[in-house]
């Protein structure tokens, strides 16, 4: 595929759901979900879904004074998109569900999905439905607004309807997988080994990371300035994988959703419109990592000898000297 029928692939599918969705919101507002689901193109109905959660996440974090929102179902929504795909897909049996390629995948990110919604909750990220944790960088940010409806505009289009939108095209290489209909072969097989062990090393660097911070929290402050922990000391954790980079947990975050987005490679077309998501999310974490390090340099003054050591995001050997 050639960069004019990329383009071409995604003005498509943009007039596809633009086209459906007023369509489909009369549709289910006349006869209801359920009578809707087959008339439509599994990808229109998706967007819906994503158009509702967006709402979701706006109405709520208003109501609750709390943007975390979007937060609270990162880790779900994705698995649902999947998980809808190939119900819609093999209802209506277009084509007839012959690969077990897509479902291997919604599994997959299903698994992913309750990694992260475990180490989320167990965060205090959930709490009940308007008291919980907010992401620490969002009251950061309303100072910096400093403007009440400026704020507002934010919220409603990148917190709330953005990171939605994103989610929502992280979840469409399995939309291409099952419509494809292809069978699983070695290729998907590596593949498939990849996920699992960047699962694996995400969960053992957020382990990491969790239990520093619970146990640096248990310390009164007066007592970590002379702990024998020089981590404890600094305010931030430089063990375990967090020696090789200081980020790996997005490290593997981001290559999980390349990896999935591999699976749709076919020979002769290397890239396809559900590459967008994969290269957001990279665009996202750049930004948030930028932002989430300013504020830890203005915390912690010996971060920065770490930073100058220690790459970003991309493991490298100790020896790394920026």
């Amino acid at each position: 595929m050639n960069y004019n029928n990329l383009i071409e692939e995604i003005s498509f599918h943009a007039n596809l759901i633009i086209n459906d969705t007023i369509p489909i919101i009369q549709c289910m507002y006349d006869t209801g979900i359920s009578q809707c689901a087959n008339k439509y193109d599994p990808l229109s109905i998706s967007w819906v879904l994503m158009l509702a959660f967006s709402m979701y996440s706006f109405i709520f974090s208003v109501i609750s004074g709390n943007c975390s929102k979007v937060d609270q179902i990162w880790s779900i929504t994705p698995w649902i998109y999947g998980w809808l795909f190939y119900y819609l897909f093999y209802t209506a049996n277009i084509p007839p569900l012959e690969s077990s390629k897509g479902y291997i995948l919604c599994i997959l990110i299903t698994i992913w999905g309750i990694r992260l919604t475990f180490n989320f909750w167990r965060r205090g990220g959930y709490g009940n439905f308007f008291q919980h944790e907010e992401d620490y960088r969002w009251p950061i940010l309303r100072k910096l607004i400093n403007n009440t409806f400026l704020f507002l505009i934010f919220n409603i289009s990148f917190i709330s309807f953005y990171q939605n939108f994103l989610l929502w095209l992280l979840a469409l290489p399995i939309y291409k997988v099952i419509k494809s209909n292809n069978g699983i072969n070695d290729y998907d097989i590596y593949l498939i080994i990849t996920f699992i062990l960047l699962l694996i090393f995400e969960t053992i660097a957020d382990e990491q990371h969790y239990r520093f911070h619970t146990y640096k929290n248990s310390i009164p402050i007066e007592e970590r300035r002379n702990h024998k922990n020089e981590d404890i000391r600094n305010g931030f954790y430089t063990k375990g994988l967090f020696k090789y980079c200081r980020h790996p947990n997005y490290f593997c975050e981001q290559a999980i959703w390349v990896t999935l987005y591999l699976f749709t490679i076919q020979k002769n077309e290397f890239y396809n419109f559900t590459i967008l998501g994969s290269i957001l999310l990279i665009l996202l974490f750049q930004g948030s990592m930028q932002f989430s390090e300013s504020i830890t340099l203005s915390k912690y003054k010996e971060y920065k000898t770490y930073k100058n050591k220690t790459p970003q995001c991309v493991p490298f050997p100790i020896n790394y000297t920026k």
